[in-house]
């Protein structure tokens, strides 16, 4: 029997969004995720700003969970979507919501 084991892409492929039926990935919330040294970088776009938006904070904790398996020290930075890629998220959000 081989041993278990999860990659970091494996991981990051498996964190949908709670509301869209996509994965975090998919609809480029997470960019340029990667293991620096003992740490992963994770760099989270953001469709728009919205500090009081519970989504935000459900997401991060969503992404700390996830990466905690790893046993690294994790950082996040945080920016907004540029105007093409707020598009593809949206069109990928109506995509969804005509799905369900």
């Amino acid at each position: 029997m081989k041993p278990f084991h999860i990659t970091l892409k494996e991981i990051l492929e498996s964190m949908k969004h709670p509301f869209i039926d996509y994965s975090l990935i998919d609809l480029g919330i997470l960019k340029n995720v990667e293991a620096v040294g003992d740490k992963i970088v994770v760099n989270i776009t953001w469709p728009a700003p919205d500090p009081d938006n519970a989504i935000k904070p459900f997401i991060i904790s969503l992404v700390l969970g996830s990466l905690k398996k790893l046993n690294r020290k994790i950082e996040i930075n945080e920016t907004l979507m540029n105007d093409e890629e707020r598009k593809f998220y949206l069109d990928l959000e109506k995509k969804s919501e005509k799905e369900i």
